[in-house]
């Protein structure tokens, strides 16, 4: 799940992420405005949010194709300071890799 509060008038945006593969995962969210809150402005956080979540999609597919090298044991880089991360692609991958075995 992902929370974000960005700089400037009262917003915030709230979305899941859900993984549909090892390799791959689905985004989205909803804003949130205070009532009155000018439409003009909103349109320009819109675009800057826009920007800032292709810039972190391009550095995320980025990191996933250096992952899928086989460069890195197990995927990971700092595995003792990244412990929650680890934890987290093995819960996805214990419950997804099962699953696509399954449809080959």
């Amino acid at each position: 799940m992902k929370f974000n509060v960005n700089p400037g008038r009262p917003n915030l945006s709230i979305g899941p992420l859900w993984p549909v593969g090892t390799d791959r995962t689905a985004a989205w969210y909803d804003r949130f405005f205070p009532e009155g809150t000018d439409e003009a402005w909103i349109e320009q956080m819109r675009i800057f949010d826009n920007q800032v979540g292709a810039e972190d999609t391009g550095l995320v597919e980025a990191v996933q194709r250096g992952a899928a090298s086989g460069a890195l044991e197990h995927g990971r880089l700092l595995t003792r300071t990244e412990a929650l991360i680890g934890a987290f692609q093995d819960m996805v991958r214990t419950r997804v890799e099962p699953a696509l075995d399954r449809h080959e």
